[in-house]
């Protein structure tokens, strides 16, 4: 078992050599594509609305759209604007299948309507991944045309972030998988090294193998997570947004019970008990937040979904065990705890990068999307890996 761990731990360490190639590489990748042929598109029209109009009355109506330029920067968003139509006028194209490819768009509800009426694309998201990559083929016809989108969101982004490509269809298809691919990576990364431990787990002697287990489910939890949040995989899988969204929640859940079981195992419950009692809260919690969210729809008390039994309560009680594991894990090292120690390094590599994004994300009002927290969790996992194989060979090196 000793080998298989050795093992275990060289191929997480040429997984992640990979990822990290892949991710830096990519982006090369995709912008060595011939772009000559491509037209950049930079100015668009915006039509705010108080309440939301149909497309029979865009078409019809005279409205006061507002001219968008994004070379000189997008106007702001007027207070309590939660709906907007985009009208983007295309030039003639030589292509047999001309396709606009959009990199960054906010909203929950997104209908892409062509300058007939018909629609060409259409999402509603019910969770908070509110951005969207798209690639909508364009309808062929002769002379100039324009593209309408209709954007709903109960939050405060909403819209086109960035520039837009208009090209042919075979040319910029590569280019939107590979701006996905290092997502894509990170997940098949994850979710393979939590199978292989899950079944390295079943040669375990008893007292190893509730370790290897916990570890193994908070990996798989961690790439269901990123699963679920990944803009990637909702583009390649359109029509599994409501299961995506219960995955991540689920995933959610498992991390927040898993991790803290997992520091019990190899650091210690803390004094009194204090990780062992805050998990058990949060499964009684847990418990009582998926009831409200399958029976949610025969509940109508508002103030209980903003306060009690929402996302960013259940948020809010994951960082308190954040820091709870981060204090512990100190007051452990001091005593020259290398797990305490090993665990901190972890932590840090993980929260680190996450608490840069979020307070960032404060600043820009919430006009940024975080990146850069995968590859957190990509690095205490690997810490973790590294614990519970030293953990082992202790172990095994005392029994001999």
């Amino acid at each position: 078992m000793h080998f298989k761990m050795k093992w275990l731990r060289k191929c997480s360490i040429l997984g992640i050599l990979l990822f990290i190639a892949a991710g830096v590489f990519a982006p090369y990748q995709s912008s060595a594509a011939t772009q000559s042929e491509e037209i950049i598109i930079t100015k668009w029209e915006v039509l705010w609305e108080t309440s939301a109009n149909e497309w029979e009355e865009i078409a019809t109506g005279n409205q006061p759209w507002q001219a968008i330029n994004f070379e000189q920067g997008l106007p702001p968003i007027p207070e309590g604007t939660h709906s907007a139509w985009y009208r983007i006028d295309l030039p003639e194209t030589p292509w047999g299948q001309p396709s606009l490819n959009i990199n960054k768009l906010h909203g929950y509800d997104v209908e892409v309507v062509s300058s007939e009426g018909r629609t060409l694309y259409h999402s509603i998201r019910t969770y908070g991944l509110d951005q969207y990559r798209l690639l909508i083929p364009v309808p062929f016809q002769e002379g100039a045309q324009s593209l309408y989108i209709h954007i709903k969101t109960p939050s405060d982004r909403i819209g086109i972030q960035s520039n837009m490509v208009l090209g042919d269809y075979q040319s910029l298809f590569p280019k939107h998988v590979w701006g996905g691919l290092t997502d894509l990576l990170l997940i098949s990364f994850l979710i393979s090294v939590a199978i292989i431990m899950l079944i390295c787990s079943i040669f375990l002697r008893r007292n190893h193998f509730s370790s290897m287990l916990t570890l193994a489910i908070l990996i798989l939890s961690f790439g269901v997570l990123i699963l679920g949040y990944s803009e990637s995989i909702t583009m390649i899988l359109p029509g599994y947004q409501t299961a995506l969204d219960t995955a991540f929640g689920i995933a959610l859940i498992i991390i927040m019970l898993t991790l803290s079981l997992y520091f019990e195992k190899l650091v210690g419950a803390g004094p009194w008990g204090i990780i062992r009692r805050y998990r058990y809260f949060l499964i009684i919690y847990s418990i009582l937040f998926g009831a409200y969210q399958l029976s949610g729809e025969l509940v109508s008390n508002e103030f209980i979904s903003l306060y009690i039994f929402s996302l960013n309560i259940y948020g809010l009680f994951l960082v308190i065990q954040l820091v709870l594991l981060l204090v512990i894990s100190i007051a452990y090292s001091t005593k020259k705890n290398s797990d305490a120690i090993s665990f901190i390094i972890g932590y840090a590599i993980f929260s680190l990068p996450l608490a840069g994004e979020l307070i960032w994300f404060i600043i820009k009002r919430g006009q940024y999307d975080l990146i850069y927290w995968k590859w957190g969790i990509l690095g205490f996992v690997l810490v973790m890996i590294l614990m519970l194989g030293r953990k082992m060979k202790n172990t095994n090196r005392m029994i001999g």
